[in-house]
């Protein structure tokens, strides 16, 4: 369809009128013939801005937004009078959300000070504070809002704000406080139960903590983050029927991450035959945790289906094909880059220990349940180079972990924090670096320890989980925090001491040294939070011994 100058104004009205009934594509198309004929068109390209938007909340999609949204202002800014009007300010608004979302930090952080220039109410000081914790730019954000509290004192979600960037700040007794000010001048504000539980929880006052969450509860029993903190903090407590329950609510939190081929008609409830059916179980989360609850399909395979398959991410494939304690229970691997099959029932591999009845002392641990064969039996050149001498001890290392996961400051450490145990452990232990990659600023350190024969750098022979198995599986013991290696070692019966944070994941229980997930692991436990060298001083001992 050729739209014309005269019609242009039409065509905006038109696709407007499309967006509103829900025909996304054809509102599409009227707006992309209008850029075609008026490419600087800024109602057009923010109009295909929102559209994408609409499309669904995941990174691509922002993304693409983000590109149309930088159209639409780059357009707009070339229209004189324009930039410091209500339409400016609503654009670029929305411009910095999308960037953040799709992963651009400075450039929102760079639209949102735009923001605070054109309109500096306490709403977009919130806004540029935001940005500024995005990048962890504390001292910026906590400025920024004092000044939108001191503008606007009985707004709560300014002090809900404030509470979340002190306890980053590591300022855990003025976090709560915080939140207890907002509670005060919103008593039913839910997300401020949902935090003060957190913080409480994770300050190991857990009943309080559980009180908070009830309340949350209580206020809107549809909040899914009052019901998975909740369940997360049972299954810490060891509370498996009340925590495996309710972290089947963990499916509303957030953006939507149940796979477009499982529903309610299709999931398996635990208690149908399997006999003559076929089960997909999936991986939902992160490489560890599948790892770690793969174990359980075995138990699903006692069931007798006619047919099971056990859907892995791409990364994870090969590992689980080479690991013949599947196949030998008749467990087919399935990529989740691959088609799925048919199928019918269902079950997501971290919703087992629910369907199944878990409890703390029937964890199943099938050690080993993950191996691969050496490099020379699998018909691989072997990329692991020699240990240098053969009378030391052979350690793996993991400092840190998935630098995107939530609880990363949380749970990770760095390389220099280990770097005084390492040279002074060395002469009788082989330290090996367990990573595929390291951050810039770290691979200097990591350049020197390596070349002073204190910890070997491996990363160019590990191109995938597989390859790391195979380096674990010559090795004495790993060390990692809490890690997917972690899980990997774990997983092949191999010792592993695992380094956990005051207030672990939920998976690690408290208080014990040991787990019934992994009976050759031992736990090395925070015991104030934050402080990691009392760990590593009790860790030295336990190598000395």
């Amino acid at each position: 369809m050729h739209v014309s100058t005269s019609s242009i104004a039409k065509a905006i009205t038109d696709a407007q009128a499309h967006a509103q009934a829900g025909r996304l594509d054809e509102a599409r198309r009227l707006l992309r013939d209008v850029i075609m004929q008026s490419p600087e068109h800024v109602d057009a390209l923010s109009g295909l801005a929102y559209l994408t938007m609409r499309r669904g909340h995941d990174i691509d999609a922002f993304t693409e937004a983000a590109r149309w949204f930088d159209r639409a202002l780059a357009a707009q800014s070339a229209r004189p009078g324009i930039s410091g009007t209500q339409e400016r300010i609503g654009l670029l608004r929305d411009a910095a959300f999308t960037h953040q979302h799709a992963g651009n930090l400075i450039q929102s952080r760079t639209l949102l000070v735009e923001l605070l220039t054109l309109a500096p109410t306490p709403e977009n000081l919130l806004a540029l504070a935001m940005g500024h914790i995005a990048l962890q730019e504390l001292d910026a954000a906590q400025s920024l809002l004092e000044r939108a509290i001191r503008a606007q004192p009985n707004a709560w979600e300014l002090h809900y704000n404030k509470g979340r960037l002190l306890g980053m700040r590591g300022r855990y007794d003025d976090e709560i406080a915080a939140y207890r000010h907002a509670l005060r001048l919103a008593p039913n504000a839910v997300p401020v139960h949902v935090n003060l539980g957190v913080a409480l929880r994770d300050l190991h006052r857990f009943d309080d903590a559980m009180q908070a969450f009830k309340r949350a509860a209580q206020l809107d029993p549809s909040s899914a983050a009052a019901r998975t903190n909740r369940a997360q903090t049972n299954l810490m407590r060891g509370e498996f029927e009340h925590g495996w329950r309710e972290y089947e609510w963990r499916w509303r939190e957030g953006p939507p991450t149940r796979p477009a081929f499982a529903d309610d008609r299709n999931q398996w409830d635990g208690k149908a035959a399997l006999a003559g059916k076929t089960i997909l179980l999936f991986a939902e989360q992160g490489f560890g945790d599948t790892m770690q609850f793969a174990r359980l399909a075995l138990d699903v395979a006692h069931r007798k289906p006619a047919r099971i398959v056990m859907r892995v991410q791409a990364a994870l494939a090969s590992l689980f094909l080479q690991s013949p304690r599947f196949a030998d229970a008749g467990i087919e691997i399935l990529s989740d880059d691959a088609p799925v099959p048919l199928f019918d029932v269902q079950a997501a591999l971290m919703s087992l220990p629910h369907l199944l009845n878990l409890r703390v002392q029937t964890i199943p641990a099938p050690i080993p349940y993950l191996s691969v064969p050496a490099a020379s039996a699998a018909g691989l050149s072997t990329k692991i180079t020699a240990p240098t001498t053969t009378h030391r001890k052979r350690i793996g290392l993991v400092w840190r972990g998935n630098p995107h996961h939530v609880n990363d400051a949380n749970r990770s450490t760095t390389l220099a924090q280990w770097e005084a145990m390492l040279r002074a452990t060395h002469t009788g232990i082989e330290w090996t670096a367990l990573h595929d990659r390291v951050p810039d600023v770290e691979q200097p350190l990591l350049q020197r320890l390596h070349e002073a024969d204190v910890l070997r750098d491996v990363r160019p022979a590990l191109t995938s989980f597989a390859d790391t198995a195979r380096e674990i599986a010559e090795l004495d013991l790993v060390i990692s925090v809490d890690s997917a290696v972690a899980h990997l070692a774990g997983a092949m019966g191999k010792p592993v001491w695992v380094v956990l944070p005051f207030t672990p994941d939920y998976r690690w229980l408290l208080d014990r040294a040991d787990t019934p997930w992994y009976p050759q692991a031992r736990l090395f436990r925070q015991t104030h939070r934050g402080e990691w060298v009392p760990v590593f001083e009790e860790i030295e001992r336990a190598l000395a011994s």
